[in-house]
C-alpha cells in the first residue's frame, strides 16, 4: 500500500465525476453501483505503475517473467508495454460486499477514494471477530497452506497486486455514506 499524491487523487475525482457507463453487470461485486472510468491521460500507467515497474521490484519482475513465458517463446529481447485493461469506480454501501474473486491480466489494483467509517467503530460492533472489519482481504496458498491477509483501506492509498491473487471486500455497518474505490486491471503487450 502506498499513498497517492494530491494531484493524482484530484485527477481521479475528476474522472469519477465524468463516469456514466454502468458496468455492474460485468462485476462480481454485490455493491450498489459500478461505473466505467476513462483514464484519458493514462495517469495510472504513466505516473503510478511504470515508475514502480522501472524500479525492478523482484516480485513484479517474477510475475511479469512468468506471464511473458506463457505467451512468448522467442529468444530475442522484447519490449513490454503495460496498458489498462479495465478501470471502474465502485460505490459500496452499508452491508454490501465483494465476494472472493480474481482477475485476468497481469496486475490489479485498488485506489481507496472515500472511506466513510472509522475502523475502531466497526471493530466495536463485533469485538470478538477477527481483524476483518470493513477490510480488503487476500487469500493465498504457500508452503504452510492457505493464508489470509487483511488490509484496512485508507483514503488516497493504492494497492497493486497480481491479478490472479484471490481477494475480497468485507462490508461495513457504521455509516450510511458510500465507500468509493477505483479498481483496475493492467495487461502487458509484447512488441
Amino acid at each position: 500500500m502506498f499513498e497517492l499524491s494530491e494531484d493524482i487523487v484530484n485527477y481521479y475525482w475528476d474522472r469519477i465525476s465524468e463516469s456514466k457507463i454502468d458496468t455492474r453487470h460485468r462485476a462480481s461485486a454485490c455493491v450498489g453501483k459500478v461505473l466505467e472510468v476513462d483514464d484519458i491521460d493514462n495517469v495510472f500507467i504513466e505516473k503510478i505503475f511504470t515508475p514502480i515497474f522501472l524500479t525492478c521490484n523482484e516480485q513484479y519482475l517474477h510475475i511479469i517473467e512468468r506471464t511473458v513465458k506463457k505467451i512468448y517463446d522467442g529468444n530475442e529481447p522484447v519490449e513490454l508495454n503495460p496498458y489498462m485493461r479495465s478501470l471502474q469506480v465502485n460505490y459500496q454501501y452499508k452491508g454490501e460486499y465483494n465476494p472472493i474473486h480474481w482477475h485476468t491480466g497481469l496486475f490489479s489494483f485498488v485506489i481507496w477514494m472515500k472511506i466513510p467509517y472509522d475502523v475502531e467503530k466497526e471493530r466495536s460492533l463485533y469485538p470478538n471477530a477477527t481483524s476483518s472489519h470493513a477490510s480488503f482481504g487476500f487469500v493465498y496458498n504457500d508452503d504452510m497452506g492457505i493464508g489470509l491477509e487483511h488490509i484496512n483501506p485508507k483514503e488516497n492509498y493504492c494497492c497493486i497486486f497480481p491479478a490472479h491473487l484471490s481477494h475480497f471486500v468485507y462490508p461495513f455497518y457504521t455509516s450510511d455514506e458510500e465507500r468509493i474505490s477505483i479498481t483496475g486491471n493492467i495487461g502487458v503487450k509484447i512488441n
